[in-house]
């Protein structure tokens, strides 16, 4: 299987408060791999050229939208690791997902939108960790001016820009 994803970096001033603590914690994710919300995960959307075709036509006609960066917050047990909240406010990332991920691809039963800070994998670093990682304040807003597609080397294979003039979706 591919080890593809479809996301969204989190921008130079709200990565930089985070990328130390997540360099600290986690280097093994977090070095050469800048924090980012994930859009569609490689076991959801294993084909890149579909995913491409399927990203581009979803967001042929959505202007940059925004997403929010919160609170620090545990993932739920059994997995142990540390996360920022993100909202959605415009529900466009939900709007994205279910549009691109139909037949032939499957969506994750479960899925939430969320920037790492200290993956499951490496969970047993969580009770030191997690003193500074809720320290984190909230960081808030951003607007998303382009997603990226991701190879399994942590590389963009390629960039879709957000230049519609509508907005995103509303709910």
């Amino acid at each position: 299987m591919s080890r593809i994803q479809a996301r969204i970096q989190i921008p130079g001033p709200l990565a930089a408060a985070i990328e130390p603590l997540r360099l600290k914690w986690n280097p093994e994710q977090a070095a050469g791999n800048p924090a980012h919300t994930t859009i569609t995960y490689h076991d959801e959307a294993p084909d890149q050229s579909l995913l491409g075709s399927r990203l581009r036509e979803a967001l042929r006609d959505i202007a940059p939208f925004p997403l929010e960066l919160g609170s620090a917050a545990q993932f739920p047990p059994p997995d142990r690791g540390a996360f920022l909240r993100v909202t959605d406010p415009t529900a466009s990332v939900a709007a994205i997902r279910q549009q691109v991920l139909r037949p032939p691809f499957t969506s994750r039963s479960r899925f939430g939108l969320h920037a790492t800070l200290l993956h499951p994998r490496y969970g047993e670093r969580l009770e030191h960790a997690w003193p500074e990682l809720r320290a984190i304040p909230p960081l808030g807003r951003f607007m998303v001016e382009e997603v990226l597609i991701i190879g399994a080397d942590q590389q963009p294979r390629e960039r879709i820009p957000l230049l519609g003039r509508s907005p995103g979706p509303t709910l």
